[in-house]
């Protein structure tokens, strides 16, 4: 939006790289002997989610846990759906392959990028082997930075859901009560839907951590007590000034 960041144009590099990952994660590959190509938060202007923008959470995060990996398997568990470095600079290793050159830079795909939302369906193991990440039947309707609404298939048990998971985020399926999400070894989010009818299903989630209901608490406390004080205040003038008169 070139109105409202007017300093951040975007490029033919910067729109194509747009198109190419879409709703997936980028890895912004760093070069010790060169200066940053995109510095951090730089694509969040543009709507493109990277992992290094998640990477100093406290407490640890999915990267953190990974030992920061930059394989594309590591990276894949993640949800990281592509890699942007320099034009000329050649991503190696297996299961990067190369989507786009531009002048600036060039965007990779990674091949064993798991869906951000993975189905896992009755006695599946999701942290043994490769092949419990399997493709999902999970349809992200909807998302903000704080609320989601996901569509899964008939015989779900379980969402896995790519992004760190934190005290306070909460699910509820089909308008009913919210619950707790689960976290996982991986750090990331665990919906456990086995106690739920196996037709197909809406999941909304929800960002409402402890900490903000209370601070939302103690401002409306303060701001009442403030009301208070200016009320009593004015009014124990004007009562002083009424017997000053007399």
């Amino acid at each position: 939006d070139s109105e409202k960041y007017p300093f951040y144009q975007e490029t033919a590099d910067i729109s194509m790289l747009r198109r190419l990952v879409g709703p997936g994660r980028v890895y912004v590959v760093e070069l010790p002997d060169r200066p940053g190509l995109l510095p951090m938060y730089t694509l969040t202007m543009y709507g493109v989610a990277t992992i290094q923008q998640r990477s100093r959470i406290v407490p640890l995060n999915m990267w953190q846990e990974a030992g920061f990996g930059t394989d594309a398997r590591t990276l894949g568990r993640l949800a990281v759906t592509h890699a942007v470095t320099y034009a000329d600079v050649e991503i190696e290793g297996e299961g990067w392959t190369l989507q786009y050159l531009g002048d600036r830079l060039s965007v990779w795909e990674n091949q064993f990028a798991v869906p951000k939302y993975m189905v896992l369906v009755a006695g599946d193991d999701l942290f043994v082997g490769e092949t419990s990440l399997r493709p999902s039947g999970a349809r992200p309707i909807m998302a903000t930075p704080n609320r989601r609404l996901v569509e899964v298939p008939a015989g779900t048990a379980a969402i896995r859901v790519a992004e760190n998971w934190s005290e306070g985020w909460q699910f509820r399926v089909e308008g009913g009560h919210w619950r707790s999400i689960r976290r996982a070894p991986d750090r990331s989010m665990i919906i456990d839907l086995s106690d739920e009818s196996t037709s197909r299903t809406r999941i909304e989630m929800r960002y409402r951590p402890q900490r903000r209901i209370v601070g939302r608490w103690l401002s409306l406390t303060t701001v009442a007590l403030l009301v208070l004080f200016i009320g009593f205040s004015h009014r124990s003038g004007f009562l002083f000034g009424r017997i000053q008169q007399r």
